[in-house]
């Protein structure tokens, strides 16, 4: 709650007040506040038991004070008390995760090595090659294609906005770019090239690029096709909501486009963005998760932020069309709802019932395989009681009989044949 609190008003309202400097722009924030709120990421992160809430809080919370610093004049007594902030809760979001690095790095970029003047300004930015591994391409298409998804309205309004400035031109940058990205994108990672390599895990014979997996979502973890981490319960696969397949089919190829018009919008006035802390920011977070050895799509959701205030300058022309963001929030909001509530039914229901094995049939809580925090608290070995998504026509254990199946149900549920069965070993 304090994240939302701290997103929702006083951010988003600075930021306002700062670089957009639009009375009529503050209606749009409440949207915008809700994208980032409803962004299936940040539920999870309510629900789960992972720190992704106390970094954001605290990442927001320096980025906010830095901006402030920014906006006061030189010497005001206020600028070095916002400094000694945004310093302070850098180190508390470095304390909590070791992205809190990040920070000090793009602070010190943007206030240090930034061009300040219109000469330097001129001059051509051309960055040399930061990695050379070959995961990079595909990781760079992923995380975008799951950037573009979340926020697609927003990807489109700038580029609608981008296309009004050529007044009709075909054979323009803006235009050649993201059909070039789109073209590449589906050739090396869409359906067609997967239908025919799909046995190998080399594309275009020039670099092995190899997803997670071949449909979007392409991470495992936290936000999948059957809801929020379903793997939670270790057996069986998970039911899924009606159309699951249709609607993330077409929401992955929208994704593919909009990761490339995304690509294009950054390339394309990369000048301008740079004099933007905020893509500064997004810019030094993006590199920090292209190296890590090991990455979650949770951790994708710290960045958002300051994707949303780099693109919302873009879009303050089109006011009235920021009115088609609300099916798209009001979409994400139920998806949020519907997985949330079954993702903590699940989680209770499996929960108290082997706190009630343990206590009404004295089993071991080792012996009882439920839910991923049950196992992480209790350990698993010699498992006598077991607990899947699997009907006892798929269940092949050997030895375990039904003892009880469970229907998870709520308000508007989406999901079909949602149940979870207990299984027991009764031999002697």
């Amino acid at each position: 709650m304090l994240v939302f609190f701290f997103f929702y008003f006083f951010l988003p309202l600075s930021l306002s007040a700062a670089f957009w400097q639009n009375d009529d722009w503050s209606y749009s924030l409440i949207v915008l506040s809700l994208l980032m709120f409803l962004n299936p990421f940040h539920i999870y992160s309510i629900w789960g038991f992972m720190t992704e809430n106390y970094f954001l809080l605290f990442l927001l919370l320096s980025f906010h004070f830095f901006l402030s610093s920014n906006t006061n004049k030189k010497g005001n007594k206020g600028e070095g008390k916002n400094v000694v902030f945004a310093i302070f809760f850098a180190l508390l979001a470095f304390f909590i995760r070791q992205f809190g690095l990040i920070l000090f790095a793009s602070y010190f970029f943007y206030e240090l090595l930034f061009p300040k003047t219109d000469i330097m300004l001129s001059r051509s930015i051309s960055p040399a090659p930061l990695f050379d591994f070959n995961h990079m391409y595909k990781n760079i298409f992923m995380y975008f294609v799951y950037f573009a998804v979340f926020i697609f309205p927003i990807v489109v309004l700038c580029f609608v906005e981008k296309l009004k400035k050529i007044k009709g031109k075909i054979l323009t940058a803006e235009l050649v770019v993201p059909l070039v990205l789109t073209v590449l994108f589906f050739s090396i990672f869409g359906p067609m090239s997967l239908m025919k390599k799909r046995g190998s895990e080399k594309n275009l014979g020039l670099v092995e690029y190899k997803l997670s997996r071949w449909e979007f979502p392409y991470m495992e973890n936290t936000f999948e096709r059957s809801g929020f981490f379903p793997d939670n319960i270790s057996g069986g696969k998970k039911y899924k909501t009606y159309g699951s397949s249709d609607l993330f089919n077409i929401w992955g190829i929208v994704g593919v486009v909009g990761a490339s018009i995304l690509i294009s919008l950054f390339l394309l006035d990369i000048k301008r963005h740079l004099k933007n802390p905020s893509f500064v920011v997004f810019i030094f977070y993006f590199g920090m998760i292209l190296i890590l050895p090991v990455f979650y799509d949770r951790y994708l959701l710290h960045i958002f932020p300051f994707l949303l205030f780099t693109l919302a300058p873009l879009v303050v022309k089109v006011k009235k069309s920021l009115y088609l963001l609300l099916p798209y929030v009001i979409f994400l909001g139920y998806l949020g709802y519907a997985f949330s509530a079954d993702f903590v039914k699940v989680n209770r229901y499996v929960w108290e019932k082997s706190e009630s094995l343990v206590v009404d049939r004295g089993v071991e809580r080792e012996e009882i395989d439920g839910v991923h925090a049950w196992r992480k608290v209790n350990g698993r070995k010699d498992v006598k009681y077991k607990f899947t998504y699997d009907s006892p026509e798929l269940f092949e254990a050997k030895g375990f009989e039904l003892i009880e199946e469970k229907k998870i149900d709520f308000f508007l549920n989406p999901f079909r044949d949602f149940k979870v069965y207990l299984y027991g070993d009764l031999s002697p």
